[in-house]
Order: C-alpha cells, then sequence, then structure tokens
C-alpha cells in the first residue's frame, strides 16, 4: 500500500512538472513575439552635415544627433563656428536653431515637434537646454510625446537673417520595435 501511495504521488508530481513545462512553453511562444513587437523610440540617430554649405559659420550645421539619457531624449546640434547664445553679443538674437523630433504614432501619421533655441531658450516647450561652445543640447523628455506616439526621425536647421543651413528631412521611417 505504501508503495502505491508513493507510485501515485511521483505520479501527481511529474503530471504538474509536465503542466508547468507546457504553460511555460506557451507562455514563450505567445509572450516573446508579443514582447518583441513592442514599440519603442528610435532614439539614436545621427547626421552630417557638408561643413561651407552656408556663409556662417556659426549657423553652418555638421552635425546633429540624438540619443536616450534618463527619461530625457537628448538633442545635439553641433555648427562649425559656435553656437549664439545672449553671451555672444550682439548678434545673437537673429540666429534660430532649431531640432524638429519626428514621431509617428500607432493609429496617427508622421508629426513634428519643433524645438526653436534662440536668445537662450526653447521657445515652444521651454525644455532645458545647455550650450557648450559648437554645440546645442535640449533635453526633450519622453512624457512630451503624445499617448502612443514613437520617435522616428531627426531634422535640423539653423537661421540667420536670410540665410538657413537645412538637414535631409527624416519622415517616413516606421516606429522601431523591441527586439523585431
Amino acid at each position: 500500500m505504501f508503495y502505491l501511495a508513493r507510485f501515485r504521488a511521483i505520479q501527481f508530481v511529474r503530471k504538474k512538472q509536465s503542466a508547468v513545462l507546457v504553460s511555460l512553453l506557451l507562455i514563450l511562444l505567445i509572450g516573446v513575439p508579443t514582447i518583441g513587437h513592442l514599440p519603442i523610440h528610435r532614439t539614436n540617430i545621427q547626421y552630417s552635415d557638408p561643413q561651407g554649405d552656408v556663409s556662417d559659420s556659426d549657423f553652418d550645421i555638421i552635425e546633429i544627433r540624438s540619443y536616450s539619457q534618463f527619461q530625457y531624449i537628448v538633442l545635439e546640434l553641433t555648427v562649425a563656428g559656435i553656437i549664439q547664445t545672449p553671451d555672444t553679443e550682439p548678434t545673437y538674437s537673429e540666429f534660430i536653431y532649431r531640432i524638429n523630433v519626428v514621431a509617428r504614432g500607432i493609429n496617427l501619421g508622421p508629426h513634428i515637434y519643433s524645438c526653436a533655441y534662440q536668445n537662450g531658450v526653447v521657445s515652444q516647450y521651454g525644455f532645458d537646454v545647455e550650450v557648450e561652445n559648437a554645440t546645442l543640447r535640449i533635453f526633450f523628455p519622453l512624457t512630451a510625446f503624445v499617448s502612443d506616439s514613437y520617435m522616428i526621425g531627426l531634422e535640423g536647421a539653423a537661421q540667420y537673417v536670410f540665410d538657413e543651413d537645412l538637414t535631409p528631412e527624416d519622415r517616413d521611417s516606421n516606429i522601431a520595435r523591441l527586439l523585431f
């Protein structure tokens, strides 16, 4: 009788282990594709722009890039000269530096968050900003995105009086996915 009870207990444990194993396999088969297809921001973007394509080096863009940092996407625009700020009298107020974050929603087409820097501030949103010689950094919070909207591209512009330097448009990318 003892052996029969032990045999049944072993069979019960094996059935339970098999059920747990089958459940785990089902979760993996369903979960991995679902999790792998989750949308994410395309944050690591970098574009170069030819130096010398405009007359003034202070608005001659040579690079724009973005990267993730904590709860922000850091947007950087680098010029051949220096970024004009309120400390670089007397012409700083005529310079406008713009970084556009291109986003796309799950159910929305592409839309633009335009961050224009002039006179020491990002006028549209009041985001934190940092200027270090030739590089402008704008700290774009992830909370600024419309719900179910994800970064897909980055564009830059620098303007001075009647001239401007533009990077290529970047509006056709798809939403990035976590794994595939």
